[in-house]
């Protein structure tokens, strides 16, 4: 680390918005990410406060240095409904590299929103960032995550075959859903949607809490992203909800909400048969080692890859009496793509 720190802290104000996007988009190349996406993402949150914290050059406060923050999520540990808050961006002007504005960023990100009731930090972090969070920031690393994968066209296989797009067409899977099953694409959540907040998702012990207000912040709300929600009912009677994200000849299945156990088996069956007929080369489900949900793609013919040397879940808890060692099973846990920032 250089001696020479030219930075100071400074906790965020509304008015440090545009520079924020200006330095983010200057570190990542990413110019899609726009102030609706920033406002959905950090201000219109249901489930709690977001801590922003930055680094500002010491002779000229307008000259933004390095930026950490953390939005709140609702989780249900165990029999508890507790805060939580998931890392999401950091990142460091290249003018300012080697000043130890990372870790102590973090640091004060994470105490600001201890002071304000969060008992728990998480992440998901690449190989790239893992380490500052293991080594510096006493995150505990408790398991990772798979891919799963349903080929649903030939096309998945035959796109990098010289003339293989003759046959791209040619379906691989043949799932359907029984006649008196309703499944359907609906454009916002159904009025009845508060009956699933009693849903089998409730037997499991650490989980991302979906109530209404949640699920329409994550899916329906969201700016930029284009997800598609389906529903499942039987005689009228809703049983259970899922929302996919295509990209390109790719579907992800990043959420599910069943009412029972025995609803998810159609709810995956739906997803796959609806896209099968959208055209849809290949089907993906990221989750968590040890996911329930591992057992039921299996059974519907999706292969697993191991992720978890690029993607881990990472933890760290308000305080060392916090942390239960059953947290470290990842059976106990539940979570998908869109408990992440990345889906």
């Amino acid at each position: 680390m250089s001696t020479d720190i030219r930075w100071q802290h400074k906790r965020f104000t509304q008015e440090d918005r545009d520079r924020i996007l200006d330095l983010r988009k200057r570190v990542f190349s990413d110019g899609s990410y726009d102030h609706k996406r920033w406002t959905w993402q950090y201000q219109s949150n249901p489930m709690g406060d977001s801590f922003i914290d930055l680094a500002v050059d010491k002779d000229e406060a307008n000259v933004l240095a390095g930026h950490y923050a953390v939005i709140s999520y609702k989780f249900s540990l165990g029999k508890d409904e507790v805060l939580g808050a998931q890392s999401l961006d950091t990142f460091t002007s290249p003018d300012y590299g080697r000043q130890g504005i990372f870790v102590e960023l973090a640091q004060k990100t994470y105490q600001n929103s201890f002071d304000n009731g969060v008992k728990f930090i998480f992440g998901f972090p690449n190989k790239l960032s893992y380490p500052g969070f293991v080594k510096k920031l006493d995150f505990k690393d408790p398991f990772g995550f798979k891919v799963y994968k349903l080929p649903l066209r030939l096309g998945h296989y035959s796109k990098k075959i010289p003339g293989g797009s003759l046959f791209s067409k040619i379906p691989l899977n043949f799932t359907s859903l029984a006649k008196n099953i309703i499944f359907n694409k609906v454009d916002k959540l159904p009025a009845d949607m508060k009956d699933l907040n009693s849903s089998f998702l409730d037997t499991l012990d650490y989980k991302v809490i979906r109530d209404e207000n949640y699920l329409n912040w994550r899916y329906v709300d969201c700016p930029d992203r284009n997800y598609e929600l389906f529903e499942y009912r039987v005689d009228g009677k809703l049983k259970g909800m899922v929302i996919g994200k295509v990209e390109g000849d790719f579907a992800h299945l990043v959420d599910i909400i069943p009412c029972e156990e025995s609803d998810i088996e159609i709810l995956v069956k739906g997803f796959v048969s609806h896209y099968r007929d959208q055209g849809i080369h290949c089907l993906t489900c990221f989750l968590n080692e040890g996911n329930f949900l591992e057992s039921y793609l299996s059974q519907l013919g999706f292969s697993s890859t191991d992720k978890s040397d690029d993607f881990r879940f990472i933890i760290r808890t308000s305080s060392k009496d916090m942390y239960d060692k059953s947290m470290d099973d990842c059976k106990k846990w539940f979570l998908m793509g869109g408990d992440t920032d990345f889906y």
